[in-house]
């Protein structure tokens, strides 16, 4: 590379070597940043959680009466080395308490909703998005739902699969569309 001048020689490489740390530093701060607040929420939902099956494990005790120390430490081994975190252990609390047993194949809430729920589908857990069940649990022709879509299908109000590539007429002839 050919410079007009020594000092331009020697301020190019400079400026160029200021700016990649600049850009480098900015992108880490941003990992950081992030890594920060899904930890926060993280820790909120893990929280909110463990202060839940508490509220229900006391609930449950003064009706069943204390929860058995064996049941307890069943509990706290099976999070630790099946589940990989003790965390997980206060709802398998309430669910042995509420059984008078522990049994491994139970899978905590929070379990459920960070580990096996992000696998499933990433926001398969917002299930304000998920109301395809309305008619069905009311027993009700007041929700006026056209199709459903979970888990990359749209469905009829009715569960039959919504077919791509046809037309369909949808409600009484008020609605048409096709998908091509």
């Amino acid at each position: 590379m050919f410079f007009n001048s020594l000092d331009f020689a020697i301020f190019l490489p400079i400026v160029f070597i200021l700016y990649w740390f600049v850009v480098n530093k900015n992108k880490m701060i941003g990992k950081t940043a992030k890594k920060l607040k899904d930890s926060c929420q993280n820790w909120q939902y893990h929280f909110l959680h463990t202060k839940s099956a508490n509220r229900i494990l006391k609930s449950i005790e003064s009706a069943k009466g204390k929860t058995d120390r064996k049941l307890i430490k069943l509990s706290n081994e099976y999070a630790l080395n099946k589940l990989g975190w003790k965390g997980f252990a206060p709802w398998l609390y309430v669910y042995g308490t509420m059984n008078q047993t522990f049994k491994s194949d139970w899978i905590p809430d929070n379990y459920y909703g960070k580990i096996v729920v992000p696998k499933i589908k990433e926001n398969y857990g917002k299930i304000s998005d998920y109301n395809s069940l309305n008619k069905r649990l009311f027993k009700s022709a007041l929700f006026l739902d056209l199709l459903y879509f979970t888990n990359g299908l749209w469905f009829f109000p009715e569960y039959h699969l919504f077919k791509t590539y046809q037309n369909h007429a949808i409600t009484k002839n008020i609605v048409h569309f096709a998908v091509r």
